[in-house]
């Protein structure tokens, strides 16, 4: 073939490519000025307060997430912030009782070895094969218990009760801020 034919050749396809975009092009302009304005939804669509305040909503919350409080307790819930000197004393008194304490053993080779143990504000006394609080005494010496709990063996000493603090003693209403 000669190249003026190949010249010829590729002009009528660059212009037949370019009639058909053409044709392309005005189609969908057509389509385009056939959609409607506004949806056919729009009457149960979100309006732009609804939308506001979904976003300030949102924005509190990434807001809350960050925020770090001060104060040991949750300041949702409706315990007090500011401690009085009953509260402290309640809090001290729970701690207490909630204690297992060895307050003294006996061992005598007669009888046998004995505990007395302080539990939930009470002392009994407790031999060797006995539970408390989840725990076996295996063996009573002078000054210790040696119990197990779940396969494990642990040693508890003879310990004194724990004084109250020093506010709670003499009366002084000292308020305390958690903050």
């Amino acid at each position: 073939m000669e190249t003026r034919f190949i010249k010829d050749l590729a002009i009528a396809l660059i212009f037949i490519c370019l009639a058909a975009f053409a044709i392309k092009a005005y189609s969908i302009h057509k389509k385009e000025g056939k959609i409607a304005d506004q949806s056919k939804y729009t009457d149960i669509s979100v309006n732009e307060e609804l939308i506001r305040k979904i976003n300030t909503i949102e924005a509190s919350i990434v807001d809350r997430k960050s925020f770090r409080f001060n104060v040991p307790t949750d300041p949702l819930r409706q315990d007090p912030v500011i401690k009085d000197r009953l509260d402290r004393l309640q809090e001290w008194e729970n701690m207490v009782a909630n204690l297992v304490r060895l307050s003294g053993t006996v061992v005598d080779e007669d009888k046998g070895a004995v505990a007395i143990i302080d539990h939930q504000g009470t002392e009994r006394m407790y031999r060797v094969g006995d539970y408390i609080a989840g725990r076996r005494i295996t063996k009573i010496e002078e000054g210790r218990v040696i119990y197990s709990i779940g396969g494990s063996y642990y040693t508890m000493v003879v310990e004194p009760k724990p004084q109250r603090p020093a506010d709670l003693e003499t009366g002084q209403d000292i308020t305390e801020y958690n903050y």
